[in-house]
């Protein structure tokens, strides 16, 4: 979950309403932390899986 001023500075690939929650002011946060309960686990999973495979990031020891 995030609270951010801009869309565009929160997580890219977080799908608000599906793998987290994107709010845009700290008192909406409060509803968030209740909401958050409706996330579906195994789908927060699968996106986490399907972007962090080893050869997805294996480059960033690279960096």
């Amino acid at each position: 979950m995030t609270s951010s001023p801009s869309s565009d500075t929160a997580m890219p690939r977080l799908n608000d309403g599906v793998t987290g929650l994107i709010r845009q002011a700290p008192d909406e946060l409060p509803e968030a932390l209740e909401a958050v309960g409706d996330l579906n686990p195994a789908q927060c999973r699968k996106s986490v899986v399907d972007r962090f495979q080893p050869d997805t990031v294996a480059g960033y020891e690279t960096v």
